[in-house]
């Protein structure tokens, strides 16, 4: 009767033991899993971050070189002079796709 009684407190205690690894198996994939998904909230804040620094230095980059900023300088600073009259031409897209499409060929 000893006997039997050992086996049954040897399964006991390798049910024991089993249902104890399990559980911390458990609990250390739930704290990988909760690390690794502050990880991502930190890392999309970052990229957030990073997209809105790009955003600003873009236009920062278009504010220095625009017309309004350069004109005063070159003229200021480098005593250039602006011809006068100024022309511009603009020719859109389109218009420049059907005079291409069309054949025409410019003088």
């Amino acid at each position: 009767m000893n006997g039997k009684h050992d086996h049954q407190l040897l399964n006991v205690i390798i049910t024991f033991v089993t249902a104890i690894l399990l559980l911390l198996g458990y609990v250390g994939l739930k704290l990988r899993i909760d690390s690794m998904k502050k990880e991502a909230v930190i890392t999309n804040e970052q990229i957030k971050q990073l997209q809105n620094q790009k955003t600003k230095l873009f236009a920062d980059a278009q504010f220095l070189s625009s017309e309004e900023r350069i004109v005063p300088i070159a003229v200021a600073e480098l005593q250039l002079e602006r011809r006068v009259p100024f022309y511009s031409v603009s020719i859109s897209t389109s218009d420049l796709q059907n005079f291409v499409g069309s054949g025409e060929t410019p003088e």
